[in-house]
């Protein structure tokens, strides 16, 4: 079985745990094709990548690895200068985590139809909370746009008649707007300060 010694391997960016360790469950598949290898005493795991992606956006975390595969160069985004709290995030993401919830509930019984109007409503919703994270104003509309648009397409051609599901969608929206309206501009030499702070921790 994967333990979790194991898995601080996965994660590890020295040489030695670079692409190891990529079994879920069990360790029988990493020992079947060379990729196993234990956590060293010698060597603790540091954890991150060996080519910092320089993005918090999901999106773009996703691509630019698959770019630079390709040998096609492509710089992470630039950091936007409108913030919103921590805990905001992280309600935000509580709340997209009970759509995919309802998602792996729907595979029960859902029709097809109703399952994928809940990813859409998902994905949407976690690109979205990737774009607010680089912190530019209009990642923030995109993402009250494209919720509004597939929670709007829900009611009108997809209901389920879901009260539970329902009031998360609206809790959803609620949080959207919010997060918009409450976005902060924080001036740019003020970010650079705390940055420098954290560099220096």
């Amino acid at each position: 079985m994967i333990t979790p010694s194991h898995h601080r391997v996965h994660h590890g960016r020295q040489e030695i745990y670079i692409d190891k360790n990529f079994g879920g469950t069990l360790v029988l598949w990493d020992k079947m094709f060379g990729t196993f290898q234990r956590e060293e005493e010698h060597t603790p795991v540091q954890f991150g990548t060996d080519q910092p992606l320089g993005t918090t956006n999901v999106f773009w975390g996703n691509l630019i690895p698959i770019f630079r595969w390709m040998g096609v160069k492509i710089e992470a985004p630039v950091q936007g200068k409108y913030r919103i709290s921590n805990l905001h995030i992280v309600v935000h993401g509580i709340l997209l985590f009970t759509i995919y919830i309802q998602y792996l509930l729907m595979e029960l019984n859902g029709t097809y139809t109703d399952r994928l109007i809940v990813f859409c409503i998902g994905i949407a919703g976690t690109i979205g909370l990737g774009f607010i994270s680089d912190q530019k104003l209009w990642g923030y509309r995109l993402n009250l746009l494209a919720s509004t648009l597939l929670v709007a397409s829900y009611f009108t051609f997809f209901r389920m008649n879901d009260l539970i599901f329902e009031v998360m969608l609206a809790l959803l929206m609620c949080s959207n707007l919010i997060m918009l309206l409450t976005a902060i501009e924080e001036p740019l030499h003020q970010k650079t300060s705390k940055e420098a702070m954290g560099m220096k921790a």
